[in-house]
């Protein structure tokens, strides 16, 4: 059964993607996806950990499913995925990346929508942002949310090179803020949760939007507005025939 859960662990919540192929991204799993992260910020928990399921954190859009949505089924999915990523960038609460294994395209936005991120080393994981050799496109929201966390350089070069790379170069890029055995992250994100729920709610939630309200606002344009420029034409022709699994791709050392 695919299900995506929140738990409560005291001061700790804790969100789970468990969802076949690889925890990819489909409509049933980004509406699942928008069910956990708004219990968790319902919730009376002071942060919130995200983590996958065995060797994988998310996987980015299920490249066999998604390109053959209708334009309905497409337009529900990009507003989910806005929905998702705004949610989480503008989340008061600390959320902390448990990456537990490859996370590409749509799941590496994800880690970047959160506040500390944590990834699995070893050169058989796969790290990217690999939408442009997939055909699918950025989200409005994910894209805001890249730009706003990485540096113009490897903006350039992870969307526009749109290769895996493994744990040391996404590390190397500070895409993440460690990078620790696969048998330690949830251990390790938990702990980070909890220094982090120490720090003071409204002091937290206050210096945050200090330095995130310009990315913030946008993506609540965004969302109100449903006005996201590929609701016109996501998946275009040529993106189908790109839509092949991206995880059969060798990691660049």
């Amino acid at each position: 059964m695919n299900t995506t859960t929140f738990e409560s662990r005291g001061e700790i919540g804790l969100i789970r993607i468990d969802h076949t192929p690889r925890n990819s991204v489909t409509l049933d799993s980004a509406e699942q996806f928008l069910t956990a992260i708004t219990q968790a910020m319902n919730s009376s928990c002071k942060a919130v950990v995200i983590t996958g399921t065995d060797d994988s954190f998310c996987a980015g859009m299920n490249l066999k499913e998604v390109p053959n949505y209708t334009p309905e089924q497409q337009c529900r999915l990009l507003e989910l995925a806005n929905k998702n990523i705004c949610t989480l960038y503008s989340s008061p609460k600390p959320v902390i990346a448990a990456v537990n294994g490859h996370a590409v395209g749509a799941g590496l936005t994800i880690a970047l929508a959160c506040d500390y991120r944590i990834a699995a080393d070893g050169d058989h994981f796969a790290y990217g942002l690999t939408e442009a050799r997939a055909g699918i496109p950025f989200p409005a929201c994910p894209a805001v949310a890249v730009r706003a966390e990485l540096a113009p350089q490897d903006v350039r070069f992870l969307t526009l090179y749109s290769k895996n790379v493994n744990a040391r170069q996404i590390h190397s890029r500070r895409v993440v803020d460690e990078i620790v055995p696969h048998d330690q992250v949830l251990e390790r994100a938990i702990a980070v949760a909890e220094d982090m729920a120490s720090i003071p709610a409204d002091s937290y939630a206050a210096v945050k939007g200090q330095f995130r309200n310009d990315a913030i606002q946008k993506m609540k344009d965004i969302v109100a507005n449903n006005s996201d420029p590929m609701m016109s034409k996501w998946v275009s022709d040529s993106g189908m025939d790109a839509a092949d699994s991206m995880l059969s791709q060798k990691p660049q050392a």
